[in-house]
C-alpha cells in the first residue's frame, strides 16, 4: 500500500505541476507569483481576515517561512497587514482589493482545466475521483486536528 500511495502522491504532484502554467492564465502578475504564494492568497481568500500563525499553520509552514511569504505579498499591494482586534500583539491579515481578484481567476481557471480534464471520463469514473477527493480531504483534515491536540 506504500507504493501505491507514494504513486499516487506522484501522479498528483505531476498534475499539481502541470496545472501551474494554466492557472496562472496569460497574466505576468500572476505567473510571477510562486505556488505557495497562490497558495495564501486564496487560504485569505476562504477565511477573510486571519492571524499569521493561523495561516502558517494552515498552510502548513513555519512561521519564518509564511514571514518571508507575506512580505512578499505585502510589497506586491496584494494583502495588508493590521493590528489584530482582538489581541494588538497579533498581526490580521487580509486580501487588498488587488489581492482579491487573484484568488477568483486562479479557480476559475482552475475549474475550467477540471472540467476539460474529466469531460472525457465515464460518469462513474466521475464519481470514483470526487468520491477520493472527499475522502482524502476529510482524512487530511482529522488527520491535522489530531496533530494539533
Amino acid at each position: 500500500m506504500r507504493h501505491e500511495g507514494k504513486n499516487l502522491a506522484d501522479l498528483h504532484f505531476s498534475l499539481m505541476l502541470s496545472l501551474r502554467k494554466f492557472v496562472a492564465g496569460n497574466e505576468p502578475f500572476v505567473r510571477s507569483l510562486t505556488p505557495q504564494q497562490m497558495m495564501v492568497l486564496i487560504i485569505l481568500d476562504m477565511n477573510g481576515s486571519i492571524r499569521l500563525s493561523d495561516l502558517s499553520k494552515r498552510a502548513m509552514v513555519t512561521h519564518g517561512t509564511m514571514v518571508v511569504a507575506i512580505q512578499k505579498l505585502v510589497k506586491k499591494g496584494l494583502i495588508l497587514k493590521k493590528k489584530d482586534p482582538i489581541d494588538e500583539r497579533a498581526v490580521a491579515l487580509s486580501l487588498s482589493a488587488k489581492g482579491k481578484a487573484i484568488p477568483k481567476g486562479i479557480k476559475e481557471r482552475l475549474s475550467q482545466r477540471y472540467k476539460l480534464l474529466c469531460e472525457n471520463l465515464p460518469a462513474d469514473e466521475a464519481k470514483k475521483l470526487a468520491d477520493c477527493y472527499r475522502f482524502m480531504t476529510k482524512t487530511f483534515w482529522e488527520f491535522e486536528k489530531e496533530r494539533e491536540s
